[in-house]
Parts: structure tokens; C-alpha cells; sequence
């Protein structure tokens, strides 16, 4: 019996920053792996690990860097915005004739990937009006983090700190003329809408939340399509190529088993190599060094170190807290922008997964009272351990495949 491949082919159209790549890199391996033909648009930098998935990489062919935000480090959700609209713009007519030429039987998306929403109705006008004979394809809306739902999540005071720093009428002005100006030219048909507006008001016939249902606020409220798979960024099987001997030594003198017990405190910093540059200059020039039991690190091996963790600092980014939970991790929240306020709300204010720290009053003394706080109070941790039994009954990655796979042969 002759084997017939698989020859549905899926495009992956999402922005190119790791929390959103992260929980579909598991996806996407196990897709290949069923002879699905994806091909993953990004940039350079996301590569190698692409690649390794088995999938096409192809680089956007414009996807200029948004400016981040002095204050956060991160870009507005305004600016962000405006830049997906310049992408749409400049990429539209590339991704038409890539539709047209092969035809692709899905579209993946996520919730900030407003360019790839503006190329789906594109193509719906272009079918409709008799331009192309070729009817888009199907679309998958994905949600790395909780799922947004304008009449059910997340509430007006959430909103609002999604958008700060509220930005000032000229660039609330530029922003409108953006929407406009590629609403009139590819005939969108877009209002001047906030960008808040659009996350919370996507609509597609499959929806796929990597988290679990009991994590996301008001879960029980979201019915079909929602799919919550549980965390697609979280496996035990990925492949750490450890090098800095320090790392090698920590991983070596921590057993993944109780290490609250242990009576060695150790403390692992992970940053960007920026932050760590400048961290670097301010100890040499106040003549200070790092204890011993402090590692400065520009990278770990995140998920091998939270088997050996007591507790996490992190900023609540989505893809850390899945992770965090699925090894019974407490937290302690220090959210920057974007979502990362709410999720942090979620953890420490209505879960008591740990503690949120307010980042503009942020004190040493604050982190150092709420480390003995977490470490010394056993009720974080046992709340940890129970929600982590509940994470660990979805199985994230295969459920999102299977659900994938029905999609995409239903009235084929």
C-alpha cells in the first residue's frame, strides 16, 4: 500500500517576538510530523528554531522594528498598532500573490496580528467582488496568552492598562490616518477603532488559547470555538545545549525534588544582554561583586531551573507563568505592560499564586519582604501544587493538533 502524503499546507502569519512564537514552535513540530507542509514566516533571529520544527521558514518581507516605549521597554499597543497597519501595507500585494500562486488551506494568527487580519478581509473582498476565483482560506485565531472577548474579558479598568501610557491626540491622530489611509487602499472597510477594540472583538470559527480553562478569568463564560488546550509552551522534552559552567554547576547541586528544602540559597537573574551590560558597568564602577550564590546570566535554561525553584520573579508573561504553574513555581509578579498587569492580577489577587508588586514604586526592601514572605509562607506553594495538578490534565500541543487537523478537514 502506497503511503499518500499529507499535502495540506498552512501558513503562520504571527508577529515575531518569543511569546508569541514560543507556544507555536510545539505546534508546529508536531503538525510536520503529520505531514502537514507549514511554512512559518518571522525574522532571522527565529530562524534556527523554526527550522528545527521541520517547517519552511520564510522572512517577512517587511517587518520593520517597532520603537519600544522608554518608560516600559516595550512598544505601546498604539504604536504597535500603527506599525501592523504599515506592514499590511507594505505586504499585502506580496501575501496576494503567494495566496493566488499556492493556495494555502489555513491561515494562523494570533491576537496582535492585525497585518494578517487586514490580508484575510482583503482576500474575502477580492473573492466576493469576482477579482479572484479563489476563495480565502481557512483562518485560525490563536491566543498565547489569556483570551480576549469584548463582552465577557477583560474588564474597562484592564483595558485601560493595556493602553498606557495613554497616548496624546497627535498620535492618536496618526494612527486614525493609518487605519484610513489602508482601510481605503485595500478596501478593509475598517472604523477608526482602538486597538484594544480589535483584540477584543476577533471573531474566527476556531479559537485556540494556550492556557487551561480554570486559569483564564471567566473561563466557564467561553463557549464554542474556544479551545483551551492548556499550555502549548511547556514540554519536557526540549533540548537545552548547556555550555556556562555555572549553569552546569546549579543544575547539579539542586534535585527537582522539594528544593525548599535545601538549605543553600541560591539566586539566578536572567536578562537581556543589554540590561546585563549595563548591570556589569554600574557593579565595576561601584566597585561591587556578585556573591557567590548570585548568577548573572544572560540566558538559562528557564524550564530546567523552575524544576529546581523555590520561587520565580517574573514579569507575568504568559509563556513564564504556564511554566511556573505546570513545576508548582510560586510567583512573584513585577507585570511591565501589555497584558502582564492582568495576568498577574489573576495570579496573586484572586488565585494567591504568590505576590504582584507595583513596578513605578518598586523597592528592594518590597522584594526582599516579599521573598521571605513566599519562602516562608506554605500557603502559596500548596495553592501552586493543586492548580499545577489541574494544568498537568491538558495535553496542551496534542489537543491543539487534533483540534487543528478537524479544522481543517471539515467541509473539505
Amino acid at each position: 500500500m502506497v503511503s499518500v502524503e499529507n499535502e495540506d499546507k498552512i501558513l503562520i502569519l504571527i508577529p515575531p517576538f518569543w511569546g508569541h512564537i514560543n507556544p507555536l514552535i510545539g505546534i508546529t513540530k508536531r503538525l510536520v510530523e503529520e505531514s502537514y507542509i507549514i511554512v512559518f514566516y518571522s525574522l532571522s533571529e527565529f530562524k534556527d528554531i523554526i527550522v528545527k520544527t521541520g517547517a519552511e521558514y520564510r522572512e517577512y518581507p517587511y517587518f520593520p522594528i517597532v520603537k519600544a516605549n522608554e518608560k516600559s521597554h516595550v512598544p505601546t499597543v498604539i504604536t504597535l498598532f500603527t506599525s501592523f497597519l504599515d506592514i499590511a501595507d507594505q505586504t499585502i500585494p506580496y501575501f496576494v500573490d503567494i495566496f493566488e500562486k499556492e493556495k494555502p488551506d489555513l491561515i494562523i494568527y494570533d491576537f496582535i496580528s492585525f497585518y494578517s487580519k487586514c490580508l484575510l478581509i482583503h482576500l474575502q473582498h477580492r473573492y466576493l467582488i469576482g477579482v479572484s476565483n479563489i476563495p480565502p482560506p481557512k483562518a485560525l485565531l490563536f491566543f498565547p496568552s489569556f483570551c480576549l472577548n469584548i463582552e465577557i474579558f477583560p474588564e474597562e479598568n484592564f483595558l485601560k492598562t493595556m493602553i498606557e501610557p495613554v497616548p496624546n491626540e497627535e498620535v492618536i491622530k496618526s494612527f486614525e490616518a493609518h487605519v484610513k489611509k489602508v482601510s481605503d487602499k485595500y478596501s478593509l472597510n475598517l472604523s477608526t477603532m482602538s486597538p484594544i477594540e480589535y483584540m477584543t472583538s476577533l471573531k474566527e470559527k476556531l479559537v485556540i488559547v494556550s492556557t487551561f480553562r480554570e486559569l483564564q478569568p471567566k473561563g466557564e463564560e467561553f463557549k464554542e470555538p474556544y479551545k483551551f488546550v492548556g499550555s502549548c509552551s511547556v514540554t519536557e522534552n526540549r533540548e537545552f545545549y548547556i555550555t556556562d559552567p555555572k549553569v552546569k554547576q546549579l543544575l547539579g547541586s539542586f534535585d527537582p525534588i522539594n528544593p525548599i528544602k535545601s538549605l543553600t540559597l541560591c539566586v539566578v537573574i536572567s536578562i537581556c544582554q543589554t540590561v546585563y551590560n549595563l548591570y556589569q558597568e554600574k557593579i565595576a564602577n561601584e566597585n561591587y561583586s556578585c556573591p557567590d550564590n548570585v548568577l548573572l546570566l544572560t540566558w538559562v535554561p528557564q524550564l530546567e531551573v523552575l524544576q529546581r525553584a523555590s520561587l520565580f520573579i517574573s514579569h507575568c508573561g504568559m509563556n513564564s507563568v504556564n511554566e511556573s504553574i505546570h513545576y508548582g513555581v510560586p510567583l512573584i509578579c513585577i507585570p511591565q505592560g501589555g497584558d502582564q498587569p492582568m495576568v498577574a492580577h489573576r495570579i496573586a489577587d484572586e488565585l494567591y499564586l504568590g505576590i504582584k508588586l507595583d513596578t513605578p514604586t518598586l523597592t528592594s526592601e518590597k522584594v526582599r519582604k516579599s521573598i521571605h514572605q513566599v519562602l516562608n509562607d506554605e500557603t502559596y506553594r500548596k495553592n501552586m501544587i493543586e492548580i499545577s495538578k489541574v494544568s498537568r490534565k491538558y495535553t496542551g500541543i496534542k489537543t491543539a493538533v487534533e483540534e487543528i487537523s478537524k479544522y481543517i478537514t471539515e467541509n473539505n
